[in-house]
């Protein structure tokens, strides 16, 4: 008998029906079947739905806003149980790193002007964010079309003063893009991104 011989003795081989039962194989294809993962196709309804349960949520327990809220679960990838936990940590860091600043006081003038183009408008015709630095209706939409069409980051978009970390509520968004028809339809893609942050965080 030869050395190959010593090796592959008919006594030592299994059979494939033994190995296949020691190692938990199911041969006939139903534990398979049932170890499959399942999966949820949600409509764009459920995921408006889902999106604003948790907004509510974090709203409900930290007293912010719901733009506030949309910002700080995007952060933390919709996470609402890591939110609570960093807010409470550190409320401040949190605050920051989303632009979250104080209101700071109106100006009472009837005119301002634009720290972007230097001209001066009516006060009526000037926004801002929380940070009151005021820029007119032109720029804004200027600054803001550019960042729509740059993509999902328009969702952190901050002051356009370089220096300022105040965010830009998604109101001011709404209402800068609706007043002229040629960036109208940049509100929609904006809407967009904030849906899909909400699935692809």
């Amino acid at each position: 008998m030869s050395s190959d011989d010593e090796f592959y003795d008919s006594d030592d081989q299994m059979s494939v029906e033994d190995s296949d039962e020691d190692y938990g194989f199911d041969t006939t294809g139903e534990e398979a079947a049932q170890r499959k993962s399942k999966y949820l196709v949600l409509t764009k309804a459920d995921i408006l739905r889902r999106q604003k349960e948790a907004i509510e949520q974090v709203t409900s327990i930290l007293g912010i806003s719901d733009d506030d809220a949309a910002r700080v679960l995007r952060k933390y990838k919709w996470d609402s149980n890591r939110v609570n936990e960093e807010w409470f940590t550190d409320m401040d860091a949190v605050r920051a790193a989303v632009g979250m600043v104080d209101e700071a006081p109106e100006q009472h003038s009837t005119s301002d002007k634009c720290m972007i183009c230097f001209e001066e408008h009516p006060r009526s015709s000037m926004r801002s964010a929380a940070c009151q630095h005021g820029f007119c209706t032109d720029c804004w939409a200027g600054y803001l079309s550019n960042a729509v069409t740059s993509g999902p980051s328009v969702l952190d978009l901050r002051c356009p003063l370089p220096d300022c970390k105040a965010k830009v509520p998604v109101s001011l968004v709404h209402e800068v893009l609706s007043l002229q028809p040629k960036t109208s339809q940049l509100v929609q893609r904006y809407d967009t991104y904030a849906l899909r942050s909400f699935v692809e965080d």
